[in-house]
């Protein structure tokens, strides 16, 4: 090792010492338990194993997979907490020298990258805990951080074609009009900012204030651009210049039915709005979800000085030969948005022929930069490739789109409002793709083979388990879930779980604790929603008939069911398994019969596999 290698070393040390004293102190989320108090940097003993008991100490910061114990000896220790670390052979981590664990530069890497993770999620958590003043809220919010953890390769991406530039709004203007801008891949979440959110977008424009980057990725088999980030922000836009292009379609076919020029509705959309409000009404939600323009519209304690105070209120089409200040110098209102010699220009960043592979190690890159990409929705662009990715997305209810992402069920009798409106009845979030979220989850414990290091199983979170399956699907030549025909008995089955998950509900078979495990603000947490749904899913693959005189037994089962203490993935695992064994058993369910249809249906049997998690001890 040479000197310098040393002294980085050192260096590092040092930084993982003043990292775990950090995580020492201070208030610390519901479920932890360390009564020892917060102790100091040089408290940290790396000539002994007192290293090892400090990071004992703080490990539920680290959010790890197993529990450190340190009474089993430090070789055992080490070797799960560098398991769930990422390690693939944890003993290239560490050294033991006479009792005493010292870390490798991997042990050091892994360690350190962890723990930098673990103090920005602390932060979050202290911000959260500090506005809200709310233990449990600011407990949620963490716990979330670490859910919606990348899973993505930490590689750099091997080769990206990409351009940094920057655009004049027209450029987005004439790429919408002209089709060549994809607002809405099906692997976005839906438009959600509302006209207050919208106008003060507009409103930083009016003022030149520089706006983030727009990311677009041209794909190799499309001359269009797909948004990646900025689409809420693009689409406020559009909308206040009436250009967006489901707005412009939804107003030329008001237009006709209402008999109205629609050339008016871009010289004067009030009265557009009127003369067709009056022949065949229009609403004011349809004005929002339609993305008709809104006009803008300032706090009410503006201050009357401000330059944009006389156009408050007014719309995109009544303001045009106003001037704004920009860059120092006046300007028209429609020069800004409308022409390619303003100084006003968008930041783009511009990806092109890039391998999907690559564009998923990219989307890690972003996240792990601050950008806000949960984790499903960085799987949904990374996989979309993939049927099951777009059939899971058309299932949940978080695309309507059916044409581009199951064509094979246009035309059928499937029903897509079931699953929907289950999840809906449970309050489950729609909210950043939750229920496609929870929809991958069910679908990667009973379609997925979980891998096992030296002979156990593992127990992944449920981002690493879907991100697994879809990887899997990928990377695999004649994997089972490729074909449409496994995608539409994937689809007939979660409509069928869902379906007996609703009269089960409906007849009041589930007890009240498995019901909300016990929180009052959310009526179904989503773990029984998980097991429920899969439970109810392999009763259907199994053939199994529903009978209203099971509702007693279920009730029984359920009664009995406990939520786990903790929310690590390991513990998860035993709950899910135990849960989903435990009613399949009350719906009096055929295991022999089950099997040979999930074996003949989809090439696995995850009964087993269930079995084996159910059995593990927490």
């Amino acid at each position: 090792m040479t000197e310098q290698s040393e002294e980085t070393q050192d260096l590092d040390l040092k930084t993982i010492a003043e990292h775990l004293a950090v995580l020492s102190d201070g208030e610390q989320p519901s479920g932890f338990n360390d009564a020892h108090g917060p102790f100091e940097p040089e408290d940290v003993e790396w000539m002994t194993n007192g290293w090892l008991t400090c990071l004992a100490r703080v490990q539920a910061w680290l959010n790890l997979d197993e529990p450190l114990d340190l009474e089993g000896g430090a070789q055992t220790a080490l070797n799960s907490l560098f398991l769930s670390l990422g390690a693939t052979t944890p003993e290239d981590s560490y050294q033991l020298s006479e009792g005493v664990a010292k870390l490798t530069p991997q042990g050091i890497d892994l360690l350190l990258n962890r723990l930098d993770t673990a103090i920005l999620h602390k932060d979050s958590f202290s911000q959260e805990f500090d506005d809200s003043s709310s233990r449990r809220q600011a407990t949620k919010i963490w716990r979330a951080l670490w859910e919606e953890e990348p899973t993505v390769s930490e590689s750099t991406p091997l080769e990206v074609h990409a351009s940094v530039s920057t655009w004049r709004i027209r450029e987005f203007r004439d790429q919408a009009e002209e089709g060549e801008l994809v607002l809405n891949p099906s692997y976005q979440r839906d438009s959600v900012w509302n006209d207050k959110m919208s106008t003060a977008l507009i409103d930083s424009v009016l003022r030149g204030i520089p706006l983030p980057s727009i990311i677009l990725n041209q794909r190799k088999d499309s001359d269009k651009n797909e948004i990646v980030d900025g689409k809420q922000r693009l689409t406020a836009i559009l909308r206040f210049i009436g250009r967006h292009p489901d707005g412009v379609a939804f107003a030329r076919r008001k237009s006709n039915e209402a008999e109205v020029e629609f050339e008016l509705f871009h010289e004067d959309f009030m009265k557009w709005r009127s003369a067709v409000n009056k022949a065949v009404g229009i609403s004011s939600k349809e004005e929002g979800a339609k993305f008709l323009p809104f006009a803008y519209k300032q706090p009410a304690n503006s201050r009357t000085e401000d330059p944009l105070a006389k156009i408050r209120g007014e719309y995109y089409c009544k303001i045009k030969e106003e001037r704004v200040m920009i860059q120092g110098k006046s300007e028209k209102i429609q020069k800004l948005f409308e022409s390619s010699a303003t100084k006003y220009e968008l930041p783009v960043i511009l990806y092109e022929d890039t391998d999907i592979r690559q564009i998923h190690n990219v989307f890690g890159l972003y996240n792990r930069q601050g950008k806000k990409l949960n984790a499903t929705e960085v799987r949904n662009a990374i996989y979309h490739h993939l049927a099951l990715t777009r059939l899971l997305l058309l299932l949940a209810g978080d695309s309507q789109d059916v044409s581009s992402l199951a064509p094979y069920l246009k035309g059928t009798n499937f029903d897509f409002t079931t699953i929907p409106s289950m999840l809906e009845g449970i309050s489950v979030s729609r909210s950043r793709f939750n229920r496609t979220k929870v929809a991958s989850w069910v679908t990667a414990i009973i379609m997925h083979p979980i891998e096992s290091r030296k002979g156990t199983l593992t127990t992944p979170g449920s981002t690493k388990l879907v991100e697994s399956m879809m990887l899997r699907i990928s990377d695999t030549h004649g994997h089972p879930l490729k074909s449409e025909s496994a995608c539409s008995r994937v689809a007939d089955a979660l409509r069928e779980g869902a379906s007996r998950l609703t009269r089960f509900r409906t007849m009041e078979a589930f007890h009240e604790r498995f019901n909300s495990r016990g929180n009052a603000t959310e009526k179904w947490a989503d773990l029984p929603t998980v097991a429920a749904w899969t439970a109810c899913t392999l009763a259907a693959i199994g053939d199994s008939k529903f009978d209203k005189s099971v509702r007693s037994a279920v009730r029984d089962a359920t009664t009995s069911i406990q939520p786990p203490e903790k929310q690590q993935a390991k513990t998860q695992w035993i709950y899910l398994a135990g849960a989903i064994l435990t009613l399949l058993k009350s719906m009096g369910v055929d295991r022999t019969a089950l099997s040979k249809q999930l074996t003949e249906r989809f090439d696995y049997d995850c009964l087993a596999t269930l079995d084996t998690m159910a059995a593990l001890t927490p």
